[in-house]
């Protein structure tokens, strides 16, 4: 079997000290997809500074993280994404979007994306799914976890709701076979989420930030989601094993 391309379309950068110890956003796909598939191989475009791959590309699919910028704030290069996508679903180009990048694919396609009236969803959340991960075959619940305060409240249209919980009621959704968003983290480890948690723990309040420290041990099913990536965008069904 050939070895499978992703390219992870960088949309933040992790705060200096954080990247020390845990890489950047591109570091965190790689590691987790290659849990999930130790023959894939991970390229990165920095579409802040308007990286976007371009139709010679060979990449078999992409990835777009987390940001800590809003889809709908008037930032140039995020109307250039919101462009590109567009056209990459268009061309059936196989997409995974990620928090940010979940809502912005929703948004660019005809969604809504808007500050959740809750504030802040952080640490492992649990929601259950329709069916089960596209692709793998597996679970009926999906836990990963979270760090945001906007959400997707309007699906785009073609879009179905695979998952969700009271907390983020349109957690997971596809667009036919070729579009995976998910509003939670794959790609963070404990490690990582409990310390940039601690970084925002006056931004959260004690009593949220204390219960997702305690849910950051309960094990995620990040390298479960990473399958499922790896499987829209292989366009079969992910390695079970």
């Amino acid at each position: 079997m050939r070895t499978l391309r992703v390219g992870v379309l960088r949309a933040d950068s992790v705060l200096p000290d954080l990247a020390v110890r845990h890489g950047e956003y591109p570091e965190m796909f790689r590691g987790v997809l290659l849990e999930a598939d130790p023959g894939v191989e991970v390229v990165s475009f920095d579409v802040e500074r308007g990286d976007l791959p371009s139709p010679g590309e060979r990449c078999d699919g992409y990835v777009i993280t987390g940001s800590r910028r809003s889809v709908y704030e008037a930032e140039p290069w995020i109307e250039r994404l919101g462009a590109w996508v567009q056209q990459a679903v268009a061309e059936g180009t196989p997409l995974v979007g990620v928090c940010f990048g979940h809502q912005l694919v929703a948004h660019a396609l005809g969604g809504e994306t808007e500050k959740a009236p809750r504030g802040w969803t952080i640490g492992v959340q649990t929601y259950d799914l329709t069916e089960p991960l596209p692709g793998t075959g597996a679970g009926r619940s999906l836990k990963l976890i979270h760090s945001h305060q906007d959400q997707v409240t309007a699906l785009p249209p073609g879009a179905e709701r695979l998952g969700g919980n009271a907390a983020c009621p349109i957690a997971l959704y596809r667009i036919g076979e070729r579009v995976l968003c998910v509003q939670g983290h794959p790609e963070f480890s404990p490690e990582y989420a409990r310390d940039l948690y601690a970084k925002r723990r006056q931004v959260f309040g004690e009593p949220l930030y204390s219960d997702a420290l305690a849910s950051l041990a309960v094990p995620s099913d990040r390298v479960a989601f990473a399958r499922a990536m790896l499987a829209v965008i292989r366009g079969g069904p992910a390695d079970q094993g």
